[in-house]
């Protein structure tokens, strides 16, 4: 597990990383559950951006940005 925290030049970076069992978001068969579909409505909320990579069996990386007022 990585966490990582940029600030500058206005914005903020929230990285978090593992090293996990992943999935395949690009296969047919895969559905976003709960937890995704709220993490990208509350990015949304608040006017960040949100990415989300995952390979299977290789781990899972997710990573905010907001731009600061």
């Amino acid at each position: 597990m990585r966490i990582e925290i940029d600030c500058r030049k206005g914005r903020i970076q929230l990285l978090i990383e593992d090293d996990g069992k992943g999935f395949n978001n690009l296969d047919r068969e895969f559905r976003e559950g709960n937890g995704l579909r709220n993490l990208r409505m509350r990015a949304q909320a608040i006017g960040g951006n949100l990415k989300v990579r995952s390979t299977l069996n290789e781990g899972t990386s997710v990573q905010l940005t907001l731009v600061l007022p």
